[in-house]
């Protein structure tokens, strides 16, 4: 009885981990995206390499904001800001692979790098390990290199109401 206890009680305490180890990163950042999109507003700033900034409200429905382009090519700023892992990645064209581990401002974080197949698209994403949403990502693609900072997560001051 003590050995059918303590194999139950092993396998109770191990699945957990072994589940942990298990995890996909493109499931992962699937289940990213759907977090994201599931939230009501969300402010992304996007630092180009030339020192320009651009800044942009993600708003419910599909709506959204953009404060400036820093001089940037606006549909580069909105599709960064409104697709931070776009469905392209999952078609088997990119690569996912998990970057670990880390805390960024005291909050643990999931790192994931995704790579097209030519590699003119590399972005390094950081994911908040609690609430699966993004906390800051490395884009570099179309001769740019963009840091983008996720924040102000359904802050109801940038949701007009009536």
């Amino acid at each position: 009885m003590r050995t059918v206890t303590a194999l139950t009680l092993a396998l109770a305490l191990g699945a957990p981990a072994a589940a942990a180890a298990a995890s996909n990163p493109s499931t992962d950042l699937q289940n990213m995206v759907a977090t994201y999109n599931a939230v009501q507003s969300v402010r992304v700033i996007e630092r180009f390499e030339t020192g320009a900034v651009a800044t942009v409200d993600v708003l419910p429905a599909g709506q959204y904001r953009v404060a400036d382009t820093g001089g940037q090519d606006a549909g580069l700023v909105l599709h960064i800001a409104t697709a931070p892992v776009d469905g392209a990645r999952w078609d088997g064209t990119y690569t996912v692979k998990s970057l670990g581990k880390k805390a960024i401002e005291g909050v643990s974080a999931n790192g994931y790098q995704i790579t097209s197949a030519d590699a003119s698209f590399v972005e390094t994403m950081w994911v908040n390990a609690q609430t699966r949403l993004p906390i800051s990502s490395h884009v570099a693609t179309q001769g740019h290199q963009i840091d983008v900072t996720y924040g102000n997560y359904n802050n109801t001051q940038l949701v007009a109401t009536p």
